[in-house]
């Protein structure tokens, strides 16, 4: 009936059931994946503002393509004109590619091949192959490394995937989410910004703050919190269900 409803209502040309959250498994739900209707051959193409995305529906993360964060992506490239950053965990590159089409050099880091190859893609797409880079590494090793090395950039963008699927990894999430924060704005020169995200419900809104509080400090630096965001407006947060407050980004300026 909803198969039914949908395409009576939208029409679309293609209908992915993408059934494969592991979730499922704790309701005994068999796990699926399968082209309701259509074909995904070629792979569907959208776009975010000024920039084209390829989007593979089947076998990419969620649902290809991360749109919770589409208007946070929009909104930081008010902020970014020019200079020099890194798109951390970059999947499919959306946050990196808005920056580098305002002028900004961006370097893509993940340890993902496929994500590399994805976001190297879409950079193809929209022609920014001069203002991209691409770097295959854990992330955290990536910034021990940077840290080490006393490199500085202009800015990053960090939008990690969960670091707590459950109440009884809180500790230790908090602990990873507060590291890598601390040693991303050891990587930010003054004037620079850092644009950082968590997308687990476990972590609220006062805990997120208090640990980019805490990181500064470890960092040794002042930061200021420019515009602080949720998800977008399609995924709605509603009072009754506090977990559907999921998404928290924040936009950092290191002072």
């Amino acid at each position: 009936m909803i198969l039914n409803l949908i395409d009576e209502i939208l029409s679309p040309s293609v209908i992915v059931l993408r059934n494969d959250s592991q979730s499922r498994t704790l309701e005994g739900i068999p796990l699926e994946k399968k082209i309701a209707k259509g074909s995904v051959d070629p792979l569907p193409v959208i776009n975010e503002e000024e920039i084209t995305i390829e989007v593979d529906p089947m076998r990419g993360q969620k649902t290809g393509f991360f749109l919770d964060q589409r208007e946070s992506r929009i909104a930081l490239s008010r902020y970014i004109n020019g200079g020099k950053g890194l798109d951390l965990f970059c999947y499919s590159g959306a946050w990196g590619l808005q920056l580098a089409k305002k002028g900004a050099y961006v370097t893509f880091i993940d340890e993902s091949e496929t994500a590399l190859s994805t976001a190297g893609k879409n950079v193809k797409l929209n022609n920014l192959e001069a203002r991209c880079g691409f770097v295959k590494k854990d992330v955290f090793n990536f910034l021990s490394e940077g840290v080490e090395a006393g490199n500085t950039c202009d800015f990053i963008v960090l939008d990690p995937p969960a670091f707590v699927k459950s109440r009884t990894k809180i500790k230790e999430a908090i602990r990873g989410y507060r590291e890598i924060n601390s040693m991303a704005m050891m990587l930010i020169r003054k004037g620079g910004i850092l644009a950082t995200s968590s997308c687990s419900h476990h972590i609220d809104r006062s805990m997120f703050l208090e640990i980019l509080r805490d990181a500064a400090k470890d960092a040794g630096k002042t930061a200021r919190l420019i515009e602080y965001r949720y998800q977008s407006k399609d995924h709605p947060i509603l009072l009754s269900v506090p977990e559907t407050e999921y998404l928290k980004c924040a936009f950092l300026e290191v002072i």
